[in-house]
């Protein structure tokens, strides 16, 4: 009996022995970004009997010799393996996995069709308070505001301590993305769990919640008010990111969106061609950024166009970025233009031709200025060609033709290809006709504004010749008629609106009254210093502008006194001098229009001063 059970023995240590055992080993530490597949270990058969275990520090365990696996949280992770073999013995390794936050576009699905985001909000926030100070008048005002909105989010989204306390990563990126009709809350959160409490917020305000995985993807969480069925939210962390669904009683249940985010496998938005464009429109983000993708969210809105017009064809991207400045509030939007459409545009822009100052013609009682630097025929024909019906260009150069052979002139000669590339329009205001107007009293038109434009020419006697033809009509130009003085003059009675144009200079000067064109000549003809109130974008020859000088606007308009016996008029003047005591240090307001053939670009402009 000793011999057997020694030859048992003999022949397990023998067994042993032979058997082939496979080092536990997790690998090297590594980094990897949120929402990467990664492989671990390597393709080996086991022996029998032999199991492999990864633990991946996320609360996942994978048995396999060779696994993949998906962090999708940001963080530093312990990546643990264990073999097993069939006789018990057991051998660990470990390594650590540091996992990065990709940038949003990467993180975001094709499917996205917008999204408004805030990069880097503690360094971006902060300029909001300043930012309301200056633009309210009263410091008590601009603190209520602020007080509001800290009690709303129960935490202060203007300083990175605050976004801390919300869980936030004062780094990261905050954003709204749509997704298909649902609009989810994007966040970088930190690496602690501050941000739960933020959720529970958010979806419940200060009810009581509970919080379950999903029954059908427990990577998906549901938060309902406690004893309640029907979810108020439903989140997940994916590709770096929290997603946040809030329930919508017209979108059906909030986790659905994030099921169909999880079975994306289409790839990221930063590979969609109007995502690339964009982002290459401008390298720096603003404050608050706008992307809308060309793939969805335009497509969309063209096929919402009822009589199927193929509206958003020529576009290829939207932007917009609001900047916070310390001495201005901008808005910058840009649109894409690609295709026939992109060539169209192209075909009535031309190279313009340097322009003359515009701001030496600016006088210091004007409020608002109109700079028009386009190549005005070609201009109109664009209207009249991309955004018509088509045929109307053709009908108004016939309609010119016609005229034309009536006065003995060739007016497309004389006008459509005299004017030149840059005009300027300037109106001054009547602040009192204004008031009366706005008070129900009946004023004419004329006294409410009277403005002056330039109009460049390429050959003014050219242009007069055409205007003297005119003149033979008669009838058919009622009220045209040829004034005296050194350069050829010409008003027109419009009803309520009488115009003067005025030639000289290399220009159609156009004006409102006699002594406003007088005035506007002299300037042209004579040496004027620039008003440096008015911004140097005014004289750039590819852009056309609006200004208006809002602070000296609210000046005048303290300013004047309306009769004694327009009570309505001194009503309306009270209504705008409490609106003067709110706004703050506001200067120039300016919109600035920039055409190229691949791009056309609007920056809004806020001064302060």
């Amino acid at each position: 009996m000793r011999a057997a059970h020694l030859a048992a023995l003999m022949a397990a240590l023998l067994a042993a022995a032979c058997m082939q055992r496979i080092p536990a080993s997790a690998g090297a530490d590594r980094r990897v970004r949120a929402g990467e597949l990664c492989e671990l270990g390597q393709r080996t058969e086991l022996p029998e009997g032999t199991g492999v275990l990864w633990r991946t520090g996320d609360g996942a365990e994978i048995a396999g010799a060779r696994v993949e696996h998906v962090w999708h949280r940001p963080g530093r992770y312990r990546l643990e393996v264990e073999v097993a073999d069939r006789d018990g013995q057991r051998r660990r390794d470990e390594a650590w996995v540091e996992v990065e936050r990709p940038p949003l576009a990467d993180a975001l699905p094709t499917s996205a069709g917008w999204v408004l985001q805030i990069d880097r909000p503690a360094e971006k926030l902060p300029a909001v308070p300043l930012m309301l100070e200056r633009l309210l008048a009263d410091g008590k005002d601009a603190n209520a505001v602020l007080s509001r909105i800290r009690e709303a989010l129960d935490f202060d989204p203007f300083s990175a301590g605050g976004l801390v306390k919300a869980g936030l990563d004062p780094g990261g990126t905050l954003a709204m993305v749509g997704l298909g009709e649902r609009a989810v809350l994007v966040a970088a959160v930190g690496r602690g769990e501050a941000w739960r409490s933020s959720v529970q917020r958010l979806a419940a305000g200060e009810r009581e919640v509970e919080i379950a995985p999903c029954p059908s993807d427990p990577a998906i969480r549901l938060v309902r008010e406690r004893g309640q069925e029907r979810p108020l939210a439903a989140y997940l962390f994916h590709r770096g990111f929290l997603w946040l669904v809030l329930d919508d009683d017209d979108a059906g249940e909030p986790s659905r969106v994030l099921k169909e985010l999880r079975a994306d496998s289409s790839g990221a938005a930063s590979g969609q061609p109007s995502w690339t464009l964009a982002a290459a429109a401008r390298a720096e983000m603003g404050a608050l950024s706008l992307y809308a993708s060309r793939e969805h969210w335009l497509e969309q809105a063209r096929a919402q166009q009822p009589d199927g017009k193929a509206v958003w064809d020529g576009v290829s991207f939207f932007r917009a970025d609001l900047d916070l400045g310390p001495d201005a509030l901008l808005l910058d939007t840009r649109l894409g233009l690609e295709g026939p459409e992109a060539q169209r545009v192209a075909g009535v822009l031309r190279a313009r031709n340097a322009v003359p100052a515009f701001r030496t013609f600016t006088a210091a009682d004007q409020h608002a200025l109109v700079k028009l630097s386009l190549d005005l025929p070609g201009f109109l024909r664009a209207v009249l060609e991309l955004g018509g019906e088509g045929g109307q260009w053709a009908e108004l150069v016939r309609s010119l033709d016609s005229l034309g052979e009536q006065a003995g002139v060739d007016l497309r000669m004389g006008v459509l290809d005299n004017l030149g590339d840059s005009h300027c329009v300037e109106l001054r205001m009547d602040l009192a006709a204004i008031l009366s107007a706005a008070g129900g009293k009946q004023v004419e038109p004329s006294r409410l504004v009277q403005g002056v434009g330039y109009f460049q020419l390429r050959n003014a006697a050219r242009f007069s010749a055409v205007l003297d033809g005119l003149l033979k009509l008669g009838e058919p130009l009622g009220g045209f008629s040829k004034l005296g003085g050194q350069t050829p003059a010409y008003r027109l009675d419009l009803p309520g609106l009488p115009l003067v144009l005025r030639v000289g200079g290399g220009m159609a000067i156009l004006a409102t009254s006699e002594a406003l064109a007088d005035e506007a000549a002299s300037r042209v003809l004579g040496p004027h210093a620039p008003d440096p109130s008015w911004p140097p974008e005014l004289d750039h020859p590819a852009q056309s502008m609006v200004a208006v000088d809002l602070g000296r606007l609210l000046q005048d308009f303290h300013r004047v006194r309306p009769a004694e016996d327009e009570a309505s008029a001194a009503m309306a003047k009270a209504m705008l001098d409490v609106l003067a005591q709110k706004v703050g240090a506001v200067a120039m307001a300016s919109a600035v229009l920039q055409i190229e053939p691949r791009e056309a670009k609007l920056q809004i402009r806020l001064g302060l001063r």
